[in-house]
């Protein structure tokens, strides 16, 4: 099967190649290229948990010079990539939420810690999924949010793979994120037809994902959840399609 891939460069490597050592085609065409920015001032306070709701955020700050040493701070992650890059990073305690996506951050926030126990250190880009820092800031929490990093959108398709999905060639699309959902709803609209869009296997990450297809191209559009969010899953899933 021809499978488009499109995250980033950093988390495309170790994905292409399962692909590949399964039998399928790969084309790559990230939707999000990060730009990590330099000497962002981090308060040093006594942080009871960083909030790490991607790679990128604890790659931004592991990249910062400014970083201040919190290998025995908690790490709490969105997920699986979130918790391999926490560890990469240096964190030694770290929790991986389940349901991947900030709810479960916040869950286990609310659940676990306590407001008068210290502040919660969230690193970020200048775009965010949910306003975490303003829920947990309800709940009596001190969320300091350092914005590290921003992710650029691609502006267009290529004409090779805009030709390869109107043919048919591509049968399915990766998408990890809502965000990059819209892009590719976005990038779309004006070059492909709607009803050969709907036809293309769309393999999302999680229901947050494939909400925002449904959303765009309707019930009827050929969707496919990860049981669990994790790339583990997510080949699991390619596998056992019939496409």
């Amino acid at each position: 099967m021809h499978i488009l891939v499109t995250r980033p460069k950093t988390d495309s490597s170790a994905l292409i190649t399962a692909l590949q050592s399964a039998g399928h085609q790969v084309s790559h065409i990230p939707l999000l290229d990060i730009e990590f920015f330099e000497n962002v001032e981090i308060p040093n306070h006594n942080y009871q948990a960083v909030l790490i709701t991607s790679a990128n955020g604890v790659r931004a700050l592991n990249y910062n010079p400014n970083q201040i040493n919190f290998s025995k701070t908690t790490a709490i992650t969105v997920g699986p990539a979130s918790a391999k890059a926490a560890q990469q990073a240096g964190f030694s305690n770290i929790v991986q939420t389940e349901l991947g996506d900030v709810n479960g951050i916040i869950d286990h926030i609310k659940t676990n810690l306590k407001p008068q126990n210290g502040p919660l250190l969230y690193p970020s880009g200048t775009k965010t999924t949910g306003d975490l820092q303003a829920i947990l800031s309800e709940s009596g929490f001190n969320v300091e949010r350092a914005i590290l990093y921003k992710a650029k959108r691609l502006n267009a398709l290529t004409e090779q793979v805009i030709d390869s999905i109107q043919s048919g060639d591509i049968k399915a699309i990766l998408l990890f994120s809502p965000r990059t959902a819209k892009i590719w709803l976005s990038l779309t609209k004006s070059c492909i037809d709607k009803s050969r869009l709907a036809k293309l296997g769309h393999f999302c990450l999680s229901q947050n994902v494939a909400n925002v297809l449904v959303n765009a191209l309707g019930n009827d559009c050929d969707i496919n959840i990860c049981k669990k969010p994790d790339t583990q899953h997510m080949l699991a899933s390619i596998n056992a399609s019939k496409l």
